[in-house]
């Protein structure tokens, strides 16, 4: 049933094969990521990320798919990461496990009702998430630069 009510959500005609689900991931067929990010974020209230960054520039794109799906994020501070999650809107940043285990006990206590930091913080992930398209990003940041430098 819970198939069903996936593949209705996503527009498919009816749920996949499991089995053919998971051997196309194993042979590097990820077009079904999108479906299985769904099915595997649908039931998460809150994503943690503890991807740091040994050069200070890489972001973890798991933190832009929770996004997507709308779920907010408690991530490991590092140099770089505040250009994802910003504090307070779309999620927390931590630097200890005690702060983390702060931060958890924060957002859920008096879950699931009285759960009001948690739901804001899911509202600015929804609204990351549902952000400007690519295409537009590109025209409105970088396209003005590159043809700046080409002339």
């Amino acid at each position: 049933m819970y198939d069903r009510r996936v593949a209705a959500t996503l527009g498919e005609e009816d749920s996949m094969d499991e089995g053919k689900l998971w051997i196309d991931i194993k042979n590097g067929k990820q077009f079904d990521y999108p479906r299985l990010l769904f099915i595997i974020t649908g039931s998460a209230d809150l994503g943690v990320s503890l991807h740091t960054s040994s050069s200070g520039l890489d972001l973890p794109m798991k933190v832009v798919d929770m996004f997507g799906c709308g779920l907010p994020v408690c991530a490991a501070s590092f140099s770089c990461i505040e250009e994802l999650v910003k504090v307070n809107r779309n999620g927390l940043l931590f630097s200890t496990s005690s702060e983390l285990a702060d931060e958890l006990m924060m957002l859920f206590k008096g879950f699931p009702e009285e759960c009001d930091t948690l739901k804001s913080l899911k509202d600015g992930a929804l609204s990351t998430g549902s952000s400007s398209k690519w295409s537009t990003e590109w025209e409105t940041n970088a396209l003005p630069l590159v043809k700046q430098v080409i002339g």
